[in-house]
């Protein structure tokens, strides 16, 4: 018998291990992002991530906590007034997997490709900026009112400015610096940023700057708090807003990274991410999706195959199991920064621009102003009615063209969007 290992096995290790190494300290982030502990955030990055890994069909899709669905949870949570902030999480990635479940069974992953081009960018873009500012408290060690809009939070800025901790601001202005200077490199920036930052942090007296605290060195179990109707109705409109966003930025980042021959299906794939928010939402953790950052270094790193996403898990996993008591002098400035640095490639400047010198300004230009002035509930709104406004134009323009209808074109993931 030939107990031979596969030959992708050493590039599906490399590559695991690699995104392992980024996704530790973006779990912790992500999670201080949505306004939960840190040890939620690491429970999305190791089960969903095997959900997916047995469902899934992208070989370089990193599945797991994401910087937009954590923008959403945050808003969701706040709107919901929950006291149980975990149980809710949990709750509301139950949700998340419900819907794509409901979504794919019915046939319904065509409706990715009906959202207008330059919709997505603009959404995007302006929530890159809501979140980079909602790392200001972090990054200067002020507190700071909450916002949700681009003009409340330019409103806290003179306060910050005022309130500033010069330990934390340094601190901060230093992490994204080297973050910036590592990109150029190979090397686990992140990770290495979370290692030096903890260290100075243990020497100099975590009493410097404000500190992540203990995180619970545990492996993620089942938890059940039991379905309370009342919170699933007030989390639902927010269940409906991270399922859109979830899949439509995994199907952009599963498109770029396809490969030819590779069997993709818009619904495999809802039912792949709806299993993967199913995990989270039993151990502890929040709704998750694909994510380009982590997909592309997946990419880089060499994966040929979803082993490659387990193996990132099994690296989580053994951190959360032995390494996370070392992590509690860990400051909150260098997640800011890891945060900051992460969403600036969610600005689509150079899109942008291509967008609004073409036809497609409208869709990128409502969904952006939208987004930043009135916050992300409502710029999704906006894109949903700027895509049927879009969509029945060009049926009303291919109606009047009929050598140019394009319905019986294939299917194809959208494109137009960066996660």
């Amino acid at each position: 018998m030939n107990f031979a290992a596969p030959p992708t096995l050493g590039a599906d290790m490399q590559a695991g291990v690699t995104v392992a190494a980024l996704l530790v300290p973006q779990a912790i982030a992500y999670a201080l992002l949505a306004g939960l502990p840190p040890q939620v955030g690491l429970a999305a990055a190791t089960i969903p991530l095997l959900a997916y890994a047995a469902l899934g069909r992208s070989a370089h899709l990193a599945v797991g906590p994401v910087a937009l669905v954590s923008l959403l949870t945050a808003t969701g949570l706040a709107d919901s007034g929950a006291e149980d902030l975990i149980a809710a999480a949990g709750m509301l990635a139950i949700l998340v997997a419900a819907i794509h479940g409901v979504v794919a069974v019915v046939g319904l992953g065509r409706l990715a490709n009906q959202i207008a081009p330059g919709a997505m960018s603009g959404f995007t873009s302006a929530a890159a900026l809501l979140i980079g500012f909602a790392q200001l408290a972090n990054l200067t060690g002020t507190s700071l009112d909450r916002a949700s809009t681009v003009g409340a939070h330019l409103t806290n800025i003179p306060q910050a400015i005022a309130d500033v901790d010069g330990a934390t601001a340094a601190l901060s202005i230093a992490s994204i610096a080297a973050l910036i200077a590592l990109r150029r490199t190979r090397l686990p920036g992140a990770l290495l940023l979370v290692l030096v930052a903890t260290g100075l942090s243990a020497v100099l007296g975590s009493e410097l700057w404000a500190s992540v605290g203990e995180i619970p060195r545990a492996l993620p179990t089942p938890r059940w708090s039991g379905f309370d109707l009342a919170l699933a109705i007030d989390l639902a409109p927010t269940a409906v807003m991270i399922t859109l966003i979830g899949s439509l930025e995994s199907f952009a980042v599963i498109g770029r990274y396809a490969r030819p021959g590779d069997e993709l299906t818009p619904n495999r794939e809802l039912a792949a991410l709806g299993a993967a928010n199913l995990a989270a939402g039993l151990v502890g953790g929040y709704p998750v999706t694909g994510g380009l950052s982590r997909t592309a270094v997946n990419a880089s790193a060499g994966a040929q195959t979803r082993l490659a996403g387990a193996i990132t898990a099994i690296g989580v996993l053994v951190t959360t199991a032995f390494f996370t008591p070392l992590l509690s002098s860990l400051p909150k400035a260098a997640l800011g920064a890891i945060i900051v640095v992460a969403v600036v490639g969610m600005i689509d400047i150079d899109g942008g621009v291509a967008h609004l010198r073409g036809a497609t300004w409208l869709p990128f230009a409502v969904s952006l102003l939208a987004t930043a002035v009135f916050g992300v509930k409502v710029g999704l709104v906006a894109i949903v009615v700027v895509s049927v406004v879009w969509n029945r134009t060009a049926r009303r323009d291919r109606a009047e063209r009929p050598g140019d209808d394009d319905s019986s074109a294939p299917l194809s993931y959208p494109t137009h969007t960066k996660a």
